[in-house]
């Protein structure tokens, strides 16, 4: 990399933010204007209703102060279940990693990848979360991690193993919220979210939350408009998610559906292996621990419960050790395990596809 450059990564302010909107449009070659607040408006506000902490998020690289590139750091809450214990995590959602074509292979990339890991650790995350090229983030520290089931669910079968759906499915609305969130805080693993949140993605232009419910029981269905044949989350009663699933293939006229939910021990993913033609399970997308101390503290009793059993000492492990270990709760190393590993049951996180950016 050229350090001669005079250049600057820095959170962005209001001031900026016009600017970033506008780089980021042309660094990912989107020719709709204003793509990112349109169809990420979770993370992407309106220019007139963004709040200096919303545009903060994103980490902008100045070259001779002209924004050339950025990295978004997304703060989340994981929720998540691990040996019986609930634990909650500080995420750092990486999104929007772009460099402008003229300012590419000059390193400018590599430096902002450790910058912001440099700021994740100053700003307390517990782990950092991204999609990508798995190839080139692992060099950072970022892997494969947490399971996911992937359903496929075929018409022809449906039918033979569905009998009533006339249920009253309709787009859910602000008065569905108290019932979406309540269905939705059934998963073991989830991002947290809060009604303002609800409330965003049910006006993003991009998704739609089908729901329905009677006196006994409930489900909702969320998808991306322009894939219906993907369900990105389901949740309810066998009954309601039966009647969801007909009623969405018929009326998109489908033969079959993916059906995406958590590897995890639930009646809504009994009720998906029941009706689906074929399963498969897949990562989460990649993850890297943020502050490996931070997190031990948060895992150790349960870390120490399994290590006492296999009568491994861990009480003087050292920074590198504990990484370590906390790497294969997470899976880093699920493939590569050698006999007289240490053995621990993985954490099996998992984010919707509505949380990621």
């Amino acid at each position: 990399m050229n350090n001669n450059l005079d250049k600057s990564f820095e959170k962005c302010t209001p001031k900026d933010y016009e600017e970033l909107l506008l780089v980021i449009n042309e660094a990912f070659m989107k020719e709709e204007d204003n793509w990112f607040v349109k169809h990420l408006p979770h993370i992407f506000p309106e220019v007139e209703h963004a709040t200096s902490r919303e545009i903060a998020n994103n980490r902008i690289l100045k070259i001779d102060n002209k924004i050339v590139g950025c990295i978004g750091i997304y703060p989340l809450e994981l929720e998540t279940a691990y040996q019986g214990s609930k634990v909650n995590l500080t995420v750092g959602g990486i999104g929007t990693v772009c460099i402008l074509k003229d300012y590419r292979n000059k390193g400018l990339m590599s430096f902002m990848l450790k910058e912001t890991i440099k700021m994740m650790y100053d700003e307390g995350y517990d782990i950092s979360w991204l999609i990508g090229d798995r190839l080139r983030y692992k060099n950072y520290g970022w892997d494969y991690s947490g399971r996911t089931c992937k359903f496929e669910i075929e018409y022809r079968q449906l039918v033979k193993l569905v009998d009533d759906t006339e249920k009253d499915i309709h787009l859910a609305t602000i008065q569905d919220i108290p019932m979406l969130s309540s269905l939705y805080d059934n998963y073991e693993n989830r991002a947290s979210r809060s009604t303002d949140n609800w409330e965003i993605n049910l006006e993003r232009s991009n998704i739609a939350i089908k729901c329905c419910n009677d006196d006994s029981s409930k489900g909702y269905m969320i998808y991306e408009k322009e894939n219906p044949k993907c369900i990105l989350e389901i949740q309810g009663d066998s009954e309601h998610i039966e009647s969801l699933l007909m009623k969405h293939m018929l009326d998109n006229e489908l033969k079959q559906i993916t059906v995406l939910h958590p590897y995890e021990n639930s009646e809504v993913l009994s009720c998906l292996n029941r009706l689906a033609s074929n399963l498969s399970i897949n990562h989460c997308d990649q993850m890297n621990i943020i502050n490996p101390e931070k997190l031990w503290d948060k895992l150790y009793p349960m870390i120490k419960e399994q290590c006492d059993k296999q009568n491994i000492d861990i009480a003087n492990y050292e920074e590198n050790d504990k990484r370590q270990l906390l790497e294969k709760i997470f899976a880093f190393d699920f493939f590569d395990r050698k006999d007289g590993d240490i053995r621990l049951e993985p954490i099996n996180w998992w984010m919707s596809c509505i949380d990621k950016v």
